[in-house]
């Protein structure tokens, strides 16, 4: 992983658990998609304790019926 792409995750990660290494974090992507489990080793190597991986990604969450929301990607230095 490129040095800048790693910050970005790393600053993205501590904004969205304030920080906390407990606070529960859950990564996925598409199904089939090794980006999210790639996503969760790297935030276990942080530190962070409650890390889980859904392999099936979006196709899986929207087939299990959970709730969907639209988002958008925090920017990154250009």
């Amino acid at each position: 992983l490129a040095p800048v792409m790693e910050a970005y995750f790393h600053a993205g990660l501590v904004k969205a658990t304030g920080g906390d290494l407990d606070h529960p974090v859950l990564f996925f992507c598409l199904e089939d998609c090794w980006m999210s489990w790639n996503a969760a080793k790297r935030a276990l190597s942080y530190g962070y304790t409650q890390v889980y991986w859904l392999p099936e990604g979006t196709d899986g969450w929207i087939l299990f019926d959970y709730p969907t929301e639209v988002v958008t990607p925090e920017p990154g230095d250009q």
